[in-house]
């Protein structure tokens, strides 16, 4: 009888060992699985960060470029401003020394034209 009840008593603490074992690997599962929830949890938020930053940069760039394209325009504008009163400027000199040998010298109506087709001719040659 002996014999049978320490048989009885190692099947039953080798079914108690199965049993701690099977609990012990199905703790271990559990754990494994929220590891990898986990995981998964932190890599979409890194990708969530990674495009925030992606957006935020792109915004950046977009508001540096148009920046830069308003004050292009604006410098442009001024340029165009400054040739148009250099442009002036000249015109106004031609007109004052045309005008002075004009009244410099006896003209009649042809040396009038020949004098105004000479400061038509230079003004279109100073414009190009």
């Amino acid at each position: 009888m002996q014999r049978r009840e320490e048989v009885d008593l190692a099947t039953k603490t080798a079914d108690e060992a199965t049993k701690s074992a099977i609990a012990t690997k199905k703790e271990y599962e559990k754990k494994i699985a929220m590891a990898d929830e986990e995981k998964e949890q932190i890599l979409a938020d890194i990708k969530k960060q990674g495009y925030d930053e992606y957006e935020k940069i792109v915004s950046e760039a977009k508001k540096k470029g148009e920046q830069i394209i308003v004050e292009a325009r604006h410098n442009a504008e001024v340029e165009n401003e400054r040739a148009k009163e250099a442009y002036a400027a000249q015109l106004t000199d031609m007109v004052v020394d045309a005008a002075s040998k004009i009244a410099a010298t006896k003209h009649s109506k042809e040396d009038d034209m020949e004098l105004y087709e000479k400061f038509i001719s230079e003004a279109g040659a100073n414009n190009e």
